[in-house]
């Protein structure tokens, strides 16, 4: 169930794995790290656990980082996530790569997105041949950015 609509509405994300990885990269991550922990904080980034299992194959560093967040970053609420994802699994078969061994974090980051009303951040590129994020988010109406995008809005450049 979608939270309560809040006085003060800020923009919340739903974060993919491939920015999360360019974030643990990024020349100023530290300081940067700081403050996406106080959006966690304020419940404004949300993750699937599927992309905490991607990130520990691509970055153990900002897996460790993230570890004390689990409870607030995780999303927790699967009935309605369950739903959603598997009607974009359906939809974008190629998104989800259907004879891969695990399973694909991205259309259960856009399906977050959308029953939570969030904005998809990836570091992606389109294709839609492909159906990447950013050509899913386009065509279901959801806001996707890349991760400077994400910065930029939120102030996390110094």
């Amino acid at each position: 169930m979608p939270r309560q609509f809040k006085l003060l509405h800020k923009d919340e994300y739903a974060i993919d794995t491939s920015a999360l990885v360019r974030l643990e990269e990024h020349r100023d991550s530290s300081a940067i790290w700081q403050r996406f922990f106080q959006l966690i904080d304020d419940e404004r980034v949300k993750t699937v656990r599927f992309v905490t299992d991607e990130l520990v194959r691509h970055s153990a560093s900002a897996a460790n980082r993230l570890k004390p967040y689990h409870n607030k970053f995780i999303f927790s609420e699967l009935d309605a996530l369950v739903s959603a994802a598997a009607r974009l699994i359906n939809l974008y078969p190629k998104m989800s790569r259907p004879r891969s061994e695990r399973t694909v974090a991205d259309p259960w980051v856009i399906a977050l997105a959308q029953i939570d009303k969030m904005s998809v951040v990836t570091c992606e590129l389109s294709n839609a041949k492909a159906n990447h994020i950013p050509d899913v988010c386009q065509s279901e109406g959801v806001k996707c950015l890349d991760l400077q995008g994400f910065l930029r809005v939120e102030k996390l450049l110094r």
